[in-house]
């Protein structure tokens, strides 16, 4: 299965079927995290409800997550969402932000730039 490729699934409310294509595939390298895993924005999720619930509101949406291709503009983000969404708080619901994989990849990558850095200077010194 690879991008491009078209899913056929069937919806257990209604017995529909629902054809999706497949944007992109995520490589996890164990079987636990992630395997056998869809991702999709809300608009296709809702054709997986029966209408009346939907329309009603009769449904959760729990644990959202929010990739951003640079933590930079992570509290920016935050406080978009908490001021644009104000019964937050009245429901328990927060908003955390994490970028300890992201911050650490950083650091990775920084000190190996070092390291090279180190190798040259001794290499050409000598």
């Amino acid at each position: 299965m690879g991008e491009g490729d078209t899913l056929v699934l069937w919806n257990a409310y209604n017995g529909n079927e629902i054809e999706l294509t497949v944007v992109g595939v995520y490589v996890v390298a164990t079987s636990g995290f992630g395997a056998n895993t869809l991702y999709m924005n809300t608009e296709t999720a809702a054709r997986f409800m029966d209408e009346d619930s939907y329309a009603d509101g009769n449904y959760e949406v729990s644990n959202v997550k929010f990739y951003m291709k640079n933590s930079e503009y992570a509290d920016e983000f935050v406080a978009t969402i908490e001021g644009d969404f104000l019964e937050l708080d009245e429901n328990n619901l927060v908003v955390v932000v994490d970028t300890t994989a992201y911050d650490a990849m950083v650091g990775l990558i920084s000190s190996v730039g070092e390291f090279a850095t180190v190798i040259l200077v001794i290499a050409y010194g000598e």
